[in-house]
């Protein structure tokens, strides 16, 4: 579809590139003469044209519309180079295969070919010799800036003119007339330099002078075809090459490059005319040939080599300048060529590029650029610079670097100099001894050098250069040490270089990666630190780092490098303030090194290796919160302001710092530890959304370079997307909203984005953040937009009906009016533009306007574009997506147009008649949702209009709808569609091809002897290794295959002999048995399907549970292992209990006779500490003792419910032990979970209230005190701040608080210093106090839930009220007096005894807080109703169960749920009045 877009659009303008800048005609006085003549044109349009046409040709003095007619100005400039940069791009891919357009553009190069070069040469000597516009002769618009931006325009036209004809040249031949033609123009205009108007050139402009000198040099070396030459040399066929037999063209040539030699653009040309001169006719001319050489000798031909190859990024440059190199090196002798640094320095330019790289290894080594390596080899070790730099060009990819890896560590010749002629026998320098008897050779002695001695001698350049890094960690101190800085750096370069490009390497470049970190630490502390050489350790760091980030964090710690905090973060407020952080060596080198230098390579390494740290590893995030800091505080607010030396260098630092902030930003919230202090993401949220960060990032945006720009706006919009709801405005929303003057604010700016063509990602995100704050900002994007709003209206439609526009842009701009539609009412009338027309009967009636968006929709709705390319589904999704919009929010103008529209509901419903691929083979589930809008859109409007009122075209869709059993066709798919996602959910299976029953049953019951054979010989290491292994394969088999394991023979007997063998063998084995007590309680849900799975079953729950135990205290691996086999032996046992084999009680028997309670009881005691004076340390929970124990002790109170519901009299013994250690453990509002589970084991021993009625007053205390604190929540709000020793936090938030009782605990427990910062920072009055009203209601919750079923349990212990008053046979001494005859309000104090002003204080709870839950619907409301689970509800409902019902279980729902919340109420009510 693409490729068919292409195609027609170089159809449709090849003529227009063809004729270049010539395709735009200057204006005549006959154009005018036409247009005034033209009667059809408005007069205003008339005028703004000719006004226009004097700007661009003969500009005069015009003042009016002067702002937009620059604009325009500015508009046409741009467009006449995308002209020329389009045909630049066909001339770079129309031969790469690689290329998906490759045959659209060859046949359109095809049609270029003929008269391109003539065009273009002609266009370029034009451009070259125009007159510069000047204010006396084109008027006062016409000044000092206009005339600069007219002469900067001229050269960026030549600069690309030149570019296509050196790309042209580069693949078709150019003939020695042509040859001649180009050298006498280029000399006439000096290559550049002797520009018609170059007394108007500024320092700007140079690089684009520059350009037009490397171009016009490059076009000459091209044209000579020096490859073509250098293979006619190498087949002896010189006679075959173009310029062989043209002695006229030679000749004149000669005598006009011998005029050249005064500028360096001559150097290369000159060089190549040498080469071709000596070798097609080696004895013509040699005295003019040998001139012409020293001449571009003279020039630094290979210096400008360099230079020029650095200035330019054009493909096919670097071949050429290959090619010219390659022949130099082979047809002179090197020593002839001046300095052999400048030789190597151009070589390594050419070789940067991979293809070049490869070419090299397979050439043979005597020839071309390979000479050059050889002689840096005989220099080796003596001068190891040109070596390594060579070789650090020459890695491009995998197998470029085992080639250089080998050549290095093969060396066999050892190469020092010596003041004076050696002895025989010598020995290196090095901590690398040469054995005595090794043989030398002296070289040559030169003066100054002295004696170079070659010993012949092998040994591995990488242990050198591991001696040459150990004599600098040596020198570091000394005076020496910029020497061997000089030495090392090479070696670090080339490390960086192999690692990154093949890691495989990484481990044999070990002995100098692993000293790098002394190395930074050593030279970042000297005075005078060598900034290159620190760059270059971190750079190794940051490939290292990007493959083991915790290796690399772990040793960077303790270097001194990074910056770190020297006291420990607990909160927001410290981390913002940075108290106690140090900047490190890192952070003083900054300012007291690279800030006042202006060269920064050790920041821009710094920022790449935070970002990769934070990227890849989530162990050291914490650690890197200073790092962060002071990127954050001390270089996103200021860097802009420091000193720069290069340009470009602060936007590519700019670009870094959004770059790890953009990454912070994106780490996914498992990345992320909860805890009390700060994580990186909150922190960066905090400080982006209230520090003058943010106001930093805002500032970027208002004045940025592109790419700087495209991070600015997405980390904008992720900081808004991802903080804490707040009822203000953070200082970051109020500087993106605030108005300024003249649409000076940051809405217009985002909106302006819209007119930049040249990235369509840059329009794409600022739309994409306009939309973002056009739903959270409350202002008005019309109001901010101010007199542009039009203008800017205009521009979007433009682009969003362009049939060549990006389509993410297309769809973004109507996603954005589909957000606005809802939140930004002046906007969207002024993107709908209805136009209001009184209608004969006196009512209004709306026309579509001239620029409506909804004109551009119905054109993308319309039937016949559909599956055209500028039609995509994803486009008309979004187009229906809009039209939803106004449909839902009954923007009645808008609606009255589009239903009377011609066409409308057909095209509207075309989609529901399609037919869709079977929900298998659906590849773009936009069609489907496009389906679904048009479904909820025809919803809508036979709901909001009177079937008799309805369009007749809609009721004919529907019947055509009806009648072509489109019904039917739509139930069927959505139930194949339903199918289609359950079956995707289901297991992965099918995926593998494993579906058959009794494959299945074969692996299983394989790998269940597996286990069995490998863990019955626990006392071997590696049986147990793979027994654990098996294990834990069985267990996942056990959870993802049920259906087969039920069918499976017994099961039971070989795992319990499993857990026998291991648990006999050692106790250090406990945590071997994890896998088999899960696989234990998995089998047991499975064969007794008939029970509903326990909270945390098999392995999954073993997980839970084992996260609910850790604390961040130290403790020992294998105390946490036993805790979870504790743990999870709980869980089995509770398994067993619910095992049912025909009413028989086996399990629950085999549990009571085991013992377990009796060796539980005594440890569970010791759950809650108690101090001396009685007083409960529960808060701080003994965290070192027993931190899992809460977890047990309501695992066991679950238990023992579960035996005494299935054992009844034969447990009540165990049941009153154990009972004496519930009641006594739990007396604190601290643990509302406990005392849940409690509650729940003593209604189950209620039922045998005879045997344990000397415990009751403890549990009457617990009514009383539930019911007190839930009477009066100022004295329950009060209780938990003096438990807390303060305010209740901030952090339980509503959405954090769906498991009420596990939030309950965390509202008490967890003190303010500690809370987890979800809410972001200090969070202030109004939210704080919200916050607390919330954990207060959760533990309401918990305490309801308590009350419920102790009220319950104490039903048992009293007959009813009417039986008391009437049957006179009743003992009443054998009851004891549960409420005293007393109507006072509930008291906290445990010495007053519970009366009938609890049970009524009891009722108003239950009465008030059902009220409250009738208004649940309303979402401002702060009620027990906003907290409460469906449980909950059921608690208070359920105050008093019926007599009838059998008491409620704790893990049940209660036992009333088939009853109205009325009549469950006026039974408590009835209930609490007998009692």
């Amino acid at each position: 579809m693409i490729q068919a877009q292409i195609e027609a659009e170089l159809d449709r303008h090849w003529d227009k590139l063809h004729q270049g800048l010539t395709f735009y005609k200057p204006a005549s006085s006959s154009a005018a003469a036409r247009l005034k003549a033209n009667k059809e044109a408005a007069q205003p349009l008339k005028d703004f044209s000719l006004r226009i046409s004097k700007l661009l040709s003969v500009l005069q003095d015009e003042r009016q519309s002067q702002a937009l007619v620059l604009k325009i100005a500015d508009f046409y400039d741009e467009e006449r180079v995308c002209l020329l940069r389009c045909v630049l791009l066909l001339l770079t891919y129309f031969q790469d295969e690689r290329h998906p357009y490759r045959t659209e553009y060859a046949s359109c190069v095809n049609k270029l070919e003929k008269d391109l070069v003539a065009n273009y040469k002609s266009q370029f000597e034009s451009l070259f010799k125009a007159e510069a516009p000047t204010w006396e002769s084109h008027g006062n618009l016409m000044t000092e800036r206009q005339i600069s931006r007219w002469f900067r325009q001229c050269l960026r036209e030549q600069s690309l003119l030149l570019e296509i004809l050196f790309l042209y040249y580069a693949y078709f031949e150019m003939s020695a007339s042509d040859l001649l033609s180009f050298t006498k123009m280029f000399k006439e205009q000096g290559f550049g330099l002797r520009q018609t108007n170059r007394h108007l050139v500024d320092k700007s402009m140079d690089v684009l002078v520059d350009r037009i000198g490397y171009f016009s040099s490059l076009i000459l070396v091209e044209g000579m075809d020096i490859d073509f030459l250098h293979k006619c040399a190498l087949e002896d066929c010189t006679d075959q090459h173009q310029f062989y037999n043209t002695p006229e063209v030679t000749k004149e040539m000669d005598q006009l490059l011998l005029t050249l030699g005064d500028i360096p653009h001559h150097g290369p040309a000159l060089l190549a005319w040498v080469l071709l001169r000596h070798t097609l006719k080696p004895d013509e001319g040699s005295p003019v040939v040998r001139r012409i050489g020293n001449t571009a000798l003279h020039l630094g031909v290979f210096k400008y080599l360099s230079t020029m190859l650095q200035g330019l990024d054009v493909s096919g440059n670097n071949m050429c300048i290959y090619g010219l190199l390659s022949f130099v090196i082979t047809s002179f002798e090197e020593e002839t060529l001046g300095s052999p640094q400048h030789l190597i320095d151009a070589a390594c330019e050419v070789l940067s590029a991979p293809s070049l790289a490869e070419l090299f290894w397979e050439m043979r080594p005597n020839m071309g650029l390979g000479m050059v390596l050889d002689s840096a080899v005989g220099m080796f070790p003596h001068t190891t610079g040109p070596l390594l730099q060579l070789l650090t060009a020459l890695l491009s990819n995998k197998s470029t670097v085992k080639k250089v890896y080998t050549f290095l560590d093969k060396m066999s010749f050892y190469t020092e100099v010596y003041k004076h002629k050696p002895n025989d026998i010598g020995s290196g320098q090095t901590n690398l001894r040469m054995p005595q008897g090794v043989l030398g050779q002296v070289m040559l002695g030169v003066a100054e050098r002295g004696y170079v001695v070659r010993w012949d001698y092998s040994y591995s350049s990488w242990m050198l250069f591991t001696c040459e890094v150990e004599m600098l960690l040596h020198v570091v101190s000394t005076a020496d040490v910029i020497a061997h800085c000089e030495r090392v750096k090479p070696i670090l370069d080339l490390v960086h270089k192999i690692i990154s490009t093949d890691w495989t390497v990484s481990d044999c470049l070990l002995p100098l990666t692993s000293r790098i970190y002394m190395l930074l630490q050593r030279l970042t502390s000297v005075i005078n630190p060598p900034v290159d050489v620190i760059a270059s350790c971190v750079n190794c760091l940051i490939v290292l780092a990007a493959r083991n980030p915790g290796k690399v964090w772990a040793s960077l710690h303790h270097t001194g490098f990074l910056p770190f905090a020297s006291t420990p973060l607990t909160n927001m407020a410290q981390s913002i303030s940075a108290e106690g952080m140090k900047a490190g060596n890192y952070g003083n080198l900054l300012v007291q090194i690279e800030q006042p230098r202006g060269e920064y390579s050790v920041t821009i390494a710094f920022l790449r290796l935070i970002t990769t740290l934070v990227k890849l590893g989530s162990t050291q995030n914490k650690g890197l919160i200073p790092c962060v800091l002071l990127v954050l505080k001390e270089m996103l607010p200021t860097y802009h302001k420091w000193r720069y030396n290069t340009y470009g260098v602060r936007e590519r630092i700019g670009c870094l710092i959004l770059e790890l902030v953009h990454a912070i930003l994106n780490l996914s919230p498992e990345g992320e530890d909860a805890g009390s202090t700060p994580t990186l993401q909150s922190l960066c949220i905090y400080s982006l959304a209230n520090t003058e960060a943010g106001q930093a990032v805002v500032n970027i945006m208002g004045v940025g370079v592109d790419t700087i720009d495209l991070l600015a706006f997405s980390v904008t919009n992720n900081v808004i997307r991802l903080k804490p709801p707040s009822a203000t405005a953070s200082p970051l929303e109020q500087a993106l909203t605030q108005h300024g003057g003249h649409g000076s604010n940051l809405i217009a700016v985002l909106a302006k984005y819209i007119y930049h063509k040249h990235d369509p990602a840059l329009p794409r995100l600022a739309i994409q953040l306009l939309k973002r704050l056009a739903t959270v900002a409350p202002m008005s994007v019309y109001a901010c937009l101010g007199s542009d709003a039009a203008a800017i209206r205009d521009a979007f439609l433009t682009r969003l009906q362009s049939r060549t526009e990006d389509m993410r842009i297309k769809v973004m701009i109507l996603e954005f009016l589909t957000v606005a539609v809802e939140t930004q009412p002046g906007l969207i009338e002024l993107f709908l533009n209805l136009e209001v027309k009184d209608s004969s009967e006196g009512s209004k009636e709306f026309l579509l306007g001239e620029w409506s968006c909804l004109q551009v929709v119905l054109d993308l709705m319309d039937s016949k574009q559909q599956g055209k390319y500028w039609c995509p589904p994803l486009l008309q999704r979004a187009a229906l997506a809009f039209l939803l919009a106004l449909w839902q929010d009954r923007r009645d103008s808008a609606l009255s147009v589009l239903r009377t529209k011609a066409k409308f509901w057909e095209n509207l419903t075309t989609p529901l008649f399609g037919t869709l691929p079977s929900p298998s083979d659906m590849t773009e589930y936009c069609v489907l949702e496009t389906c679904a809008f048009v479904m909820k859109i025809i919803g809508l409007e036979i709901y909001y209009v009177v079937s008799g009122s309805l369009e007749p075209s809609l009721k004919d869709a529907l019947q055509r709808f009806s009648s072509g059993r489109r019904y039917e066709y739509w139930s069927q798919y959505v139930k194949s569609l339903v199918g289609h996602i359950s079956q995707m959910e289901e297991e992965g299976s099918d995926v593998m091809q494993l579906t058959e029953e009794s494959v299945k049953l074969k692996l299983f019951m394989d790998v269940l002897d597996s286990t069995k054979a490998a863990l019955m010989v626990p006392m071997s290491l590696p049986c147990l290794r793979l027994g654990s292994m098996t294990a834990t394969l069985l267990l996942i088999l056990l959870k993802q295959w049920r259906s087969v394991v039920a069918t499976a023979p017994d099961i039971l007997t070989p795992l319990a002999l499993i857990l026998e063998s291991v648990l006999q063998a050692d106790q250090q084995l406990m945590e071997r048995t994890k896998p088999v007590i899960s696989a234990l309680i998995s089998v047991l849900q499975i064969q007794d399907s008939t029970h509903p799975p326990p909270r945390a079953p098999g392995g999954d729950g073993a997980a839970d549970d084992r996260d609910n135990m850790e604390t961040d205290s130290p403790r020992s691996p294998q105390k946490d292992q036993r805790d979870g086999v504790c743990v999870l032996a709980l869980h089995l046992a509770k398994e067993l209990c619910r095992v049912d084999e025909d009413g028989d009680t086996w399990g629950a028997a085999a549990v009571a006779g085991a013992g377990v309670l009796q060796s539980i009881c005594l440890p569970l005691l010791s759950v809650y500490e108690l101090s001396p004076n009685g007083a409960s340390h529960s808060f701080s929970r003994k965290a070192q003792d027993s931190p899992c124990w809460p977890v047990v002790y309501r695992l066991c109170m679950s238990l023992m419910e579960s035996l005494l519901k299935t054992l009844r009299y034969n447990f009540i013994n165990e049941a009153l032990d154990s009972c004496l250690t519930a009641v006594r453990t739990v007396q604190s509002l601290v643990c509302l979970d406990e005392a849940d589970h409690t509650v729940g084991f003593l209604l189950q021993l209620s039922s045998f209230c005879k045997e344990w009625q000397f415990h009751l007053p403890k549990l009457l205390q617990e009514v009383q005190t539930c019911t007190y604190l839930l009477h009066s929540k100022k004295m329950l709000h009060h209780y938990l701040q003096a438990k807390n020793g303060e305010a209740l936090p901030p952090g339980p938030l509503a959405r954090h608080q769906r498991a009420v009782t596990a939030a309950a605990a965390a509202a008490a427990q967890t003190p303010a210093k500690e809370a987890g910062t979800t809410s972001g920072a200090a969070v202030d009055g109004g939210e704080r106090e919200e916050a607390e009203q919330k954990a207060l209601l959760t533990v309401q919750c918990s305490l309801l839930k308590i009350l419920s079923k102790t009220l319950a349990t104490l039903q048992h212990f009293t007959p009813d009220c009417c039986q008391i008053l009437l049957d006179q046979c009743m003992d009443l001494a054998e009851y004891r007096t549960l409420f005293v005859l007393s109507f006072t309000a509930p008291a906290f104090d445990p010495d007053v005894a519970p009366s009938f002003g609890t049970l009524l204080g009891t009722i108003n709870v239950a009465l008030s807080m059902l009220g409250e839950i009738e208004k649940k619907k309303e979402p401002a409301s702060l009620s027990i109703a906003s907290l409460a689970s469906a449980d909950e509800v059921q608690a208070l409902n359920g105050m008093l169960p019926s007599s009838q019902s059998k008491p409620p279980t704790p893990g049940s729902k209660g036992c009333l749920e088939g009853q109205e919340p009325l009549i469950q109420l006026v039974q408590a009510f009835v209930r609490l009045v007998q009692r």
